[in-house]
């Protein structure tokens, strides 16, 4: 809600967090803020502005910087505001990144399935690609991610479906069964 009504504040408040050291709960705190004002129609009053600010997190040197920066896309994506094209985007920026970029990918593409209310085209786009990266070579924290996805709803994951991705991602080790 703080976000929603005052956006400045929370851009001010990212600006502090660039400023500040590296701290998990500052990154958690960005990535939200930076998900609800991408999604908000009034930052298109002030696109330069947000756009800056977002780019100095998708491109900080540190790492946990653009893994904040990757997470507030979770928000998009679970509100069902995330289109195939932007989250395309997205992973191919972090392709090239490092493991835990990586591993932060599938979790990304998972929380897709997530939503209420998903948008087709990036279901079919984020069934499509978890059918090519899904392997055994996944960190754990990225298979407990797609072993997850049995909550979501049928018509948004089959079971058929699950089980092929859960069959490409083995052996999954027992603390994750």
């Amino acid at each position: 809600v703080y976000t929603q009504t005052a956006p400045d504040e929370a851009l001010k408040v990212l600006e502090i967090y660039l400023a500040s050291p590296v701290d998990e709960k500052r990154l958690s705190i960005a990535a939200s803020l930076l998900g609800v004002l991408r999604s908000l129609p009034s930052m298109a009053e002030r696109p330069d502005r947000f756009t800056q600010i977002e780019a100095k997190y998708a491109s900080h040197r540190d790492v946990q910087v653009r893994l904040s920066y990757c997470r507030s896309w979770i928000y998009a994506a679970r509100r069902g505001e995330l289109d195939a094209a932007q989250i395309e985007r997205l992973l191919s920026k972090m392709e090239g990144g490092t493991a835990e970029e990586r591993e932060e990918q599938v979790i990304v593409v998972c929380e897709c399935f997530r939503s209420p209310k998903p948008r087709s085209d990036c279901l079919v786009f984020a069934r499509a690609w978890l059918r090519e990266h899904a392997t055994p070579q996944l960190s754990n924290r990225a298979k407990y991610s797609i072993a997850n996805l049995h909550f979501c709803n049928r018509t948004i994951v089959p079971i058929e479906a699950l089980a092929e991705l859960l069959l490409a991602i083995q052996p999954i080790p027992a603390e994750l069964q």
